[in-house]
């Protein structure tokens, strides 16, 4: 049973709303801004990560995040996840809330063919996340997407900074087996606990 020792405050809207999903999530990584990317392992169980190439646009857009980094993670069956961390503190952090997937597939030629909220079942519960399906306008390919976003402490005052997680993989088989992939190998592997703790 893996450790998680470093806990966060995940959510899936941003503006500093906070939703009824709202979970406390432990994992066995620092995630702190500060500590990122060295404190996330190229290899997280059985996935192996490759460095991706960051959009240029990125700095532009998110007006020069403190964290921005991009990998690709494959496991030995040939499953490909790739994992998308977007970092900022302060009043910057708000372009976090402002590029959503909804807003930026589309612009890099994909089709939001479909956007809900999910649960993520883990060791003590389950945790929420905005999952979408999407279509390549191009080769007519799908994936399927979570993210939503991580506060160091329950305060989620944006000076401590605020973290945005993308994770997707190709659709191969169908819909529900990309999801399931991410719902019950890659994401629980980043926060395998719910902490017993809620806001309301």
């Amino acid at each position: 049973m893996p450790r998680a020792d470093h806990v966060f405050f995940a959510d899936v809207e941003g503006w500093y709303r906070i939703t009824r999903n709202e979970r406390a999530v432990a994992s066995p990584f620092d995630l702190r801004l500060e500590q990122l990317p060295d404190a996330l392992p190229a290899q997280i169980g059985d996935w192996t990560a490759t460095d991706l190439p960051m959009n240029p646009q990125v700095e532009t857009l998110y007006d020069h995040p403190e964290v921005a980094f991009q990998r690709a993670y494959q496991n030995p069956q040939g499953d490909l996840v790739w994992l998308t961390l977007i970092g900022h503190r302060g009043a910057a952090s708000f372009h976090l809330f402002e590029h959503t997937p909804t807003i930026c597939y589309p612009l890099q030629g994909w089709a939001m063919l479909r956007e809900q909220v999910d649960s993520i079942p883990v060791r003590g519960g389950q945790f929420y996340a905005q999952r979408g399906l999407a279509r390549n306008e191009a080769d007519q390919s799908q994936l399927v997407l979570f993210y939503w976003y991580l506060w160091d402490t329950e305060a989620r005052d944006p000076q401590d900074g605020i973290l945005s997680l993308r994770i997707s993989t190709p659709v191969r088989d169908s819909e529900e087996a990309a999801a399931a992939l991410l719902k019950q190998s890659f994401i629980p592997a980043l926060f395998p606990v719910v902490v017993p703790w809620r806001r309301f």
